[in-house]
């Protein structure tokens, strides 16, 4: 059984750090500056098939929701093969994952080393955070991807998404609001894995602050993780989101539109810019 698909973006050419060591100083003053012997990453196998920014999102029955990895392109068993950023509906993560095993199709990452972000910060377990004792990758051609393989028989696609260096765009920063006037949603700088991504929401009677972090960033589309309330801040009534969001910007200055849509939502929830003073 397949999963639905978790992105709707085509594939984003990644550039690896190595890659371009590789290309400026060649591979002897590259083994010399990393002071160990390190083969071209396409000796290693499967390097090319996995390296890269890779997003997915699971059912809101799961304890993680929604996770990015960002592969190294050479690394090899016992190294760190990953950068790891997961959400579930109480926290994000972040922190770094090592490659277990690898062949030309298959990657398996573990030994999660994660911490909790955001206001409170502690250190964190993977069953804290969500995340399994080990990640089966597995190539995809058909698809022009890679599954997780979390059981036999059992899969969850995984979708190419932009590079952790890539900024949120000028035309979401701001403040937003809705129709009612007592929803605020502020955007603010960062790249994936930030929590750039905060609400204030005074409906309902209660008093609601909460927090999102980036997990893909398009030139008019953000994808975050679900509303992570700030209980510090809130009414002990309010509760955390247990989807992941998609963020749509049309239009420009004060007229400009930001849309919020999931797939686990029926209706999108439309703001529009708080005017500048």
């Amino acid at each position: 059984m397949r999963a639905k698909r978790a992105g709707r973006w085509a594939a984003t050419a990644v550039v690896p750090v190595f890659a371009v060591l590789w290309l400026t100083v060649g591979p002897r003053a590259l083994e010399d500056h990393l002071g160990v012997g390190v083969a071209a990453s396409d000796e290693v196998p499967g390097s090319k098939t996995f390296a890269g920014a890779w997003q997915t999102g699971l059912d809101e029955d799961s304890d993680l929701l929604s996770i990015r990895l960002d592969v190294l392109p050479g690394a090899r068993a016992g190294e760190d093969g990953a950068t790891v950023v997961s959400a579930t509906s109480d926290t994000v993560c972040s922190g770094r994952a090592t490659v277990q095993s690898r062949s030309k199709d298959t990657l398996v990452l573990g030994g999660f080393d994660v911490r909790r972000t955001g206001p409170g910060a502690s250190s964190g377990t993977t069953y804290d955070c969500g995340l399994p004792a080990t990640m089966k990758l597995v190539s995809d051609p058909g698809n022009g991807g890679i599954m997780w393989e979390q059981k036999p028989m059992t899969s969850v696609q995984v979708d190419r998404v932009s590079a952790a260096s890539v900024a949120v765009p000028e035309a979401f920063l701001g403040d937003w609001y809705d129709a009612r006037g007592s929803l605020q949603i502020t955007v603010r700088p960062g790249t994936a894995g930030t929590l750039a991504v905060q609400g204030v929401d005074d409906g309902n009677g209660r008093h609601c602050e909460w927090e999102a972090a980036l997990l893909d960033v398009r030139p008019t589309t953000l994808a975050t993780t679900g509303a992570h309330v700030i209980a510090e801040e809130s009414d002990p009534a309010c509760r955390s989101a247990k989807v992941s969001y998609l963020y749509d910007v049309e239009g420009g200055g004060d007229s400009a539109t930001l849309t919020r849509h999931s797939n686990a939502e029926v209706t999108t929830l439309e703001l529009k810019r708080r005017p500048s003073s």
